[in-house]
């Protein structure tokens, strides 16, 4: 019986070569410009630590279990529901739960979580299946739970528990927008929305000059920022001690991959990722990863989150395309 050990030698030829792709944008700007902002240029550079933690992570455990994504995820379910009920409970009505700091990232944890297991060889509990689901619904984050369904209906047939779940994740979604006081009807109120404008108007102000991004310790020349997000982006800046707008001010990671290598890259990545979804050679893990990520990166930082970085990576490193297998049943996990 063959089994999952850690990451192959592929796998880390590939780590290499992003590493250096990295070293290489992120190094030549800087013998060429005067004016560079340290703190912006760091947080471009955090996918790269997320991965060199990952990759040290799995090289000293050797075995990326699928287990550990799904046990911990209903530790985290767990937790935002004795939240929501004991919020819910001394405000006297219905409380969005905070979770970690940002309960939109949580949301994102359980998504990969399901991923995982909607993919994993290993037998999977059906009951922390609807705990995780469970607790990704109360999180009230509407590109988390639309991610999920995409996952469900891409993995299991459709039928009455199917539309049950879509009953679930409907009510999930109008709430989001009660408990945050949005309008259903009025989409300027989203600041995600809002970024995404102020990104597209940015790179059609210089089509081809965006073409392979602005380097991130450089600020974005030229841009039309709209008054709720210029509030929100001089406070912050304020707070850094920097000034101007940078890549890391958009949450979207699609829009800060856009912004940093510019928009022809990320274009030719979208178009691979589409290939391999399409392609009957690619694990379906590894294609719901590409969806998950895609979809997710639509309005946060996925790959760029501190809480979510690693796991991400983590989950991309046990796809069955970067694992080598060997027989028997030695090593330890992780």
């Amino acid at each position: 019986m063959h089994q999952k050990v850690g990451v192959s030698r592929f796998a880390y030829k590939l780590s290499l070569i992003l590493l250096a792709a990295y070293l290489l944008r992120f190094s030549v700007p800087l013998l060429h410009s005067n004016n560079i902002q340290w703190f912006p240029l760091a947080m471009e550079i955090k996918p790269v630590f997320y991965l060199l933690i990952a990759l040290v992570l799995t090289s000293a455990l050797r075995q990326i279990d699928d287990s550990i994504f799904l046990n911990y995820a209903c530790v985290l379910a767990v937790y935002l529901v004795g939240e929501l009920l004991l919020k819910s409970l001394v405000e006297g009505t219905l409380v969005r739960p905070f979770g970690s700091g940002e309960v939109n990232y949580d949301a994102a944890l359980l998504v990969i979580a399901l991923v995982i297991a909607y993919t994993s060889k290993q037998k999977v509990s059906q009951w922390q299946m609807n705990l995780v689901w469970f607790g990704l619904l109360i999180t009230f984050s509407r590109t988390s739970v639309i991610t999920a369904v995409i996952v469900h209906l891409c993995v299991r047939k459709t039928h009455f528990s199917t539309l049950i779940l879509l009953l679930l994740v409907s009510s999930s979604f109008v709430l989001s927008f009660l408990l945050r006081d949005l309008s259903l009807t009025e989409v300027e109120s989203i600041d995600r929305y809002l970024m995404w404008v102020t990104a597209i108007d940015f790179i059609d102000s210089d089509y081809w000059g965006s073409a392979f991004g602005v380097f991130p310790g450089n600020g974005l020349m030229s841009i039309d920022v709209p008054p709720a997000l210029q509030w929100l982006w001089d406070r912050q800046g304020d707070m850094l001690g920097i000034s101007g707008v940078y890549a890391f001010y958009f949450h979207s990671a699609l829009l800060r991959l856009t912004i940093t290598w510019g928009w022809v890259p990320v274009l030719m990545a979208l178009l691979w990722g589409i290939y391999m979804i399409l392609s009957r050679r690619i694990s379906m893990r590894l294609k719901l990863l590409i969806i998950t990520t895609t979809l997710l990166s639509l309005t946060m930082g996925v790959f760029y989150l501190s809480n979510v970085g690693v796991i991400w990576w983590l989950a991309v490193l046990s796809v069955p395309e970067l694992m080598r297998l060997r027989a028997g049943r030695h090593g330890k996990s992780l």
